[in-house]
């Protein structure tokens, strides 16, 4: 209600970088309700006022977002199409954990699509970033896409070890949601 109520302020202030912080913040809610088209929408105009006014990171942004809605939508290709270019705006500026974040999606198109070696490629790379980090929820991620990719190639017992490292990261740094997928990435490998 807020964010509607500061859009109209903003863009008659003439307010651009508010008015497209605005707009994204309203796509994410859009997003989270399940609302893919609505929140495209959003997002696709916060971009357009990001490329103009050159803000790359926050363009980046909406690359990535603009992906996880065409994703949503089943509509993988442009969702591909989206995080290559947050990978390369994100790789201009040397954001890198944005990049790892881009690697991680692109790495999960390929995966979707069964093409395991791309998408293994991308899930290596965005480790290996993570790790350089220290991102210790990237990393958990990026090992429970390593092992998925491992157990559809019959690979079970590394395909375990990299589950169980994920729930090991995960129950350390708290977070809940991801050892419950943790649990079941294992359980599905036992299964297999």
């Amino acid at each position: 209600k807020f964010l509607i109520q500061a859009l109209p302020i903003s863009r008659n202030l003439k307010l651009h970088s508010t008015t497209a912080t605005t707009l994204s913040d309203i796509g994410r809610v859009h997003y989270a309700q399940g609302n893919h088209n609505k929140a495209l929408g959003f997002f696709k105009e916060a971009m357009t006022i990001d490329k103009k006014l050159g803000r790359r990171s926050t363009w980046a942004a909406s690359h990535t977002n603009i992906g996880l809605c065409y994703e949503a939508l089943g509509e993988f290709e442009q969702a591909l199409v989206q995080f290559k270019a947050a990978l390369e705006l994100d790789t201009k500026i040397g954001k890198q954990a944005a990049i790892a974040r881009d690697l991680s999606h692109i790495g999960l198109i390929y995966f979707n699509w069964g093409q395991f070696d791309a998408a293994l490629d991308n899930f290596k790379q965005a480790m290996a970033i993570a790790t350089k980090l220290n991102l210790k929820a990237k990393i958990a991620l990026n090992l429970n896409n390593i092992g998925s990719v491992l157990r559809e190639r019959g690979h079970y017992d590394q395909a375990l070890a990299h589950f169980k490292k994920a729930l090991e990261i995960d129950r350390a740094i708290g977070r809940t949601g991801e050892t419950a997928n943790d649990y079941n990435n294992i359980g599905l490998a036992y299964l297999s």
